[in-house]
């Protein structure tokens, strides 16, 4: 798992770079990386959530 999690973040650069090449600007490179940063705090927090005793329930 952590040979991939390297992998996907040196090819997170890459992938930057050549969006901007293809865009021309740095405004939809930031935007995915916003939208990527947004969806792995999701996840995260989605992943770290601790189920309710069922004491607390009824």
């Amino acid at each position: 798992m952590q040979t991939v999690g390297y992998s996907a973040a040196a090819a997170g650069p890459v992938v930057a770079g050549w969006v901007h090449q293809q865009v021309g600007g740095w405004s939809v490179p930031f935007g995915i990386i916003l939208a990527v940063t947004f969806l792995m705090l999701v996840t995260a927090t989605l992943a770290v959530r601790t189920p309710m005793p069922d004491a607390v329930r009824d």
